[in-house]
């Protein structure tokens, strides 16, 4: 009996001493904190955003990984249990992260900014009239003009009559309407402008009363360039007169909206015509005006053209208008005339020019030779190169010529 206690015994304390060495062995073997990282160091924003931090400790098998975050000053920024910061307020501040183990920390520097908003958003103007191929740069008001995010967004609902670029450049691609719309990046505010593409021409004048007729089709409007109110006019293939009084004779611009296919603007002191934004002019006549040059090379269905009596017409522009049948140009200024595509051209009245013999010579050159129902006549007579000038190079296209000599 006593052998078999003596026995137990000895098994029992074997067995005490192993488990004691283990757990001696164990305690060697403990791994502690020896630092801990977060990421990122620093940080811009916006009162109520928030971000979360992310700590690190090391060695990544640490016995205690645990860790505490605090906040410098709670009423800037906030930080919870698992590294999420808030913030509240502008200001500065510094989130603590500090290990249980060892104590080791590391900071996060925090900014918090209060951005002002955008509260309002217009654009100048609110409409706007475009010719084709016109371009024409809009302005958005933004409010206050202090705000942060002043990034805008610009679009157009009808890209076939007007394009926009992000700059609010408007681009008029063809006759109609659209409205472009620019809106702020965060989508709070827009506002938009409403864009008719439509034909138009203008002139420059100094004379006191002013006539205008018309034809053409629609509509038509007149701003008469004095500030007032604008006049419509219902345009049809009877001439609408269009008369106005000023108050004094400075110059004024102005403008006619409309597909316009018949003016007569003669006699007005016109100092300036621009008719290139109206491609649908038939017949045009500006006689009896001052002006210095005319260029009616965009009016491809330009059939008569009368600008005779303009003492100051030094320039007319009158290549590949391939519609155009009649020019009268004579007792003008005209240094130089060039009618090279004109090919529906028979009658032309050049009289009474300064036409050199090498400017008159030139000008047979250019005069097309295709044969015509029509009789072929140009007249180029009292000008400075009528009695020497090379006839035979008109009348070899089949051209009567007209030359009478100023005696």
């Amino acid at each position: 009996m006593n052998r078999m206690n003596n026995k137990m015994f000895f098994l029992i304390t074997a067995a005490v001493l192993f488990v004691s060495a283990i757990s001696s062995c164990n305690k060697g073997d403990s791994v502690s904190v020896t630092g801990i990282t977060l990421d990122p160091s620093s940080v811009i924003l916006e009162v109520g955003e928030s971000i979360r931090l992310t700590a690190s400790v090391t060695p990544d098998d640490a016995d205690n990984p645990a860790f505490n975050w605090n906040s410098g000053n709670n009423a800037v920024a906030k930080v919870d249990k698992d590294g999420y910061v808030t913030a509240v307020e502008e200001g500065d501040t510094e989130i603590t992260v500090t290990t249980q183990d060892g104590k080791f920390t590391q900071s996060c520097s925090v900014t918090v900014i209060r951005k002002i908003p955008i509260t309002a958003l217009t654009i100048d103007p609110s409409s706007v009239r475009l010719s084709v191929g016109e371009e024409f740069e809009l302005k958005a008001i933004v409010t206050p003009n202090n705000a942060d995010n002043q990034t805008l967004i610009w679009d157009s609902d009808n890209k076939a009559v007007a394009t926009v670029d992000q700059n609010g450049v408007v681009t008029a691609v063809a006759d109609g309407e659209a409205e472009i719309t620019v809106t702020t990046e965060d989508g709070d505010h827009s506002a938009t402008c409403a864009v008719t593409v439509i034909k138009r021409m203008t002139m420059t004048t100094e004379d006191i009363n002013v006539s205008i007729r018309l034809k053409g089709i629609g509509t038509a409007i007149i701003d008469w360039g004095d500030g007032e109110d604008e006049q419509t006019v219902t345009l049809s293939p009877i001439y609408s007169d269009c008369n106005k009084i000023y108050t004094n004779t400075i110059s004024r611009t102005i403008t006619i909206y409309g597909n316009i296919t018949d003016l007569v603007c003669a006699e007005n002191r016109l100092t300036n015509l621009d008719v290139s934004k109206n491609t649908e002019l038939i017949y045009l006549s500006c006689r009896n005006n001052n002006l210095t040059t005319l260029d009616v090379t965009a009016c491809t269905q330009l059939e008569q053209l009368y600008c005779q009596n303009s003492p100051l017409l030094e320039e007319l522009l009158l290549n590949d208008c391939s519609a155009l049948k009649i020019i009268y140009c004579d007792h003008s200024a005209l240094t130089s005339l060039n009618v090279e595509g004109c090919v529906s051209l028979f009658h032309f009245f050049c009289n009474d020019n300064q036409l050199s013999e090498t400017a008159l010579n030139d000008l047979f050159d250019s005069l097309h030779n295709i044969t015509l129902t029509d009789e072929k006549i140009i007249d180029v007579s009292i000008n400075p190169g009528t009695a020497t000038c090379d006839v035979n190079k008109a009348e070899d296209k089949g051209w009567t010529v007209i030359k009478e000599i100023e005696e």
